[in-house]
């Protein structure tokens, strides 16, 4: 009795492993953000070596959702980890935890579908979208053209440094680096299932007067901001 009781459980369990461990869709750059992953706004400043700060009040500006991994190199990744043959607890953790900071990004019912879902069939536009813009790779900041440095599409060192939580810094790095699947897989479990880009840094960023642009504070000396991410 407890040999076939053993048994339907290891059938259960192995119809749920299918069920979860599905081909996703596989994406393409979305450069829609989707209306519900919020912004914010900062108040700028004017005055050599002084600090903008996040909040709403006469002359605010917006600030601009900074990717740290690059829109392109995101979903090469993604694509790389998730839309090959299901390979194990790699794979379902990494894909689990995608399907959480949708969720959490108010991603709807049918982009989750369609990812977790997807058989290696293209994913949707709306889907893309979410992808493209997902929330532990984004963080609030100058626009671009106010910022000393932007590396365009290259890895974004000075957000990379704003990130918040330090097991999704080192795993975005990690994504950055390393191509093998099941190791991308693995580093996006361990990406921090948020709502929201990282906020507005309140000192950490810096004006410089001369070039009418503001830099990291930490990379701010001689009363200056360079002009490369060092």
């Amino acid at each position: 009795m407890l040999n076939r009781k053993i048994y339907i459980f290891t059938i259960l369990l192995s119809i749920v492993s299918v069920n979860i461990l599905s081909a996703t869709c596989r994406a393409s750059v979305n450069n829609n953000r989707p209306a519900n992953i919020p912004g914010g706004t900062y108040i700028p400043c004017n005055i050599n070596g002084c600090h903008p700060t996040a909040g709403h009040a006469a002359g605010a500006l917006s600030a601009t959702r900074h990717h740290v991994l690059d829109k392109a190199v995101l979903i090469e990744r993604i694509n790389k980890a998730f839309s090959g043959h299901p390979r194990g607890n790699e794979y379902r953790d990494g894909v689990n935890k995608i399907i959480a900071i949708l969720a959490n990004s108010g991603a709807p019912q049918t982009v989750i579908d369609d990812f977790r879902g997807g058989n290696v069939n293209n994913c949707s536009a709306l889907t893309n979208s979410y992808l493209t813009w997902l929330t532990p790779n984004l963080i609030l900041g100058p626009a671009p053209m106010l910022r000393s440095f932007d590396p365009g599409n290259d890895f974004d060192v000075w957000a990379h440094k704003l990130v918040a939580d330090e097991t999704t810094k080192n795993a975005l790095e990690d994504i950055f680096n390393d191509d093998s699947p099941n190791q991308l897989a693995e580093y996006f479990s361990q990406l921090e299932t948020r709502s929201a880009p990282y906020g507005f840094s309140n000192t950490r960023w810096t004006f410089d007067s001369t070039l009418g642009q503001y830099c990291l504070s930490s990379s701010f000396t001689g009363g200056h901001c360079p002009t490369t991410h060092w």
